[in-house]
């Protein structure tokens, strides 16, 4: 009796299971992306409100200090800011990277700081 040699099969996927495998990780990737950018977005957001409010308190705390009344956020300003120590940094703004700080002005009304890509908050 002759024993006939049976081709061994190869160990590996086959080129369906790959892309199977491809179009899962394709689908997953297509859901997880734009959750991605709105989280970052929002991250922005909230860092740019909180620069609005530590930029609005460092404003309040030179007022009081200096008996004024400043209104308009000038380079001067966030000089004097950094250099009396109200300020540790000139804020950028986080979604726009430096020399960003220009983002923030006070409103028309004079009772708030405004980003131009974030909005405002009140003082």
């Amino acid at each position: 009796m002759r024993y006939f040699n049976r081709p061994t099969r190869r160990q590996g996927f086959t080129l369906i299971e790959l892309m199977i495998v491809i179009a899962i990780i394709g689908v997953l990737a297509a859901i997880a992306v734009p959750n991605f950018k709105a989280a970052r977005e929002r991250a922005n957001t909230r860092a740019c409100y909180a620069n609005q409010k530590t930029v609005a308190g460092a404003i309040e705390m030179y007022n009081l200090d200096k008996n004024t009344k400043r209104t308009v956020l000038e380079s001067s300003l966030w000089t004097s800011l950094k250099s009396g120590g109200y300020l540790q940094s000139i804020p950028q703004d986080p979604g726009q990277g430096s020399g960003s700080s220009s983002q923030y002005q006070w409103t028309s009304n004079g009772n708030g700081i405004k980003c131009s890509s974030h909005g405002y908050i009140q003082n």
